[in-house]
């Protein structure tokens, strides 16, 4: 492992989440094309199973059939959620280049993301060779887990980049040497804006942005 460590969200991170739904619905939405306000019964039953905690497909397709009489095979619905298509459209543009570029730098590239495991991988399938499987840290309630995460990279350089302030400003108050990039964009963006007591030390709003700030943080590292 590299001593150099660079740790991903992935919901706007480097998964366009928004933009996934949106293709999802659609496709949903051919199997039931008397439904003229689909995408809005969809809305109402994603925010419903949110209210109840993470996101599972199994909930989502029980509840969202309640809407309707027709009947329709509940893993077909299911599949639409994993359609390998759909993931690599919602992958953000320039994610599979920036971290090909990254991974010859001989960083170690790790995921650090809250959800269901399965659910989550594979929402990055398509980099999935670029992560070391004992770098993926995919757990319920991330933030409970970072303590034993910063004690794994003990005594590395690590940056992490996440869409979240709350999650990067309680990495930085456990490790005051960590890299914190906040990555501005997603549904959080205009709602948790940095404070003057935690100002990340860095801010970008593409991965692009990524490539200057590991030139300029992590010793030897040309990309």
């Amino acid at each position: 492992m590299s001593n150099n460590v660079i740790l991903f969200d992935i919901d706007y991170t480097l998964f366009n989440t928004e933009l996934y739904r949106e293709l999802v619905f659609h496709q949903l939405h051919a199997f039931f094309p008397e439904s003229v306000n689909f995408n809005e019964i969809a809305t109402e039953a994603y925010a419903k199973i949110r209210e109840t905690g993470w996101f599972e497909i199994p909930k989502f397709t029980t509840e969202l059939l309640t809407h309707f009489s027709k009947t329709v095979d509940k893993k077909l619905l299911e599949d639409v959620w994993k359609d390998k298509a759909i993931l690599g459209k919602a992958l953000y543009p320039e994610a599979i280049d920036v971290l090909t570029s990254l991974s010859k730098s001989h960083a170690t590239l790790g995921i650090f993301s809250s959800g269901f495991l399965d659910f989550q991988k594979a929402k990055i399938v398509p980099l999935g060779h670029l992560f070391a499987e004992e770098h993926l840290h995919i757990h319920i309630l991330k933030d409970e887990k970072m303590p034993e995460i910063i004690k794994k990279y003990q005594g590395k350089k690590i940056i992490l980049i996440d869409d979240y302030i709350p999650v990067i400003e309680k990495a930085k108050k456990a490790d005051p040497h960590i890299t914190t990039i906040w990555i501005k964009r997603g549904k959080l963006a205009d709602k948790v804006a940095p404070t003057a007591d935690f100002p990340p030390d860095f801010i970008i709003e593409n991965l692009k942005g990524l490539i200057p700030i590991v030139e300029k943080e992590l010793p030897g590292v040309s990309i």
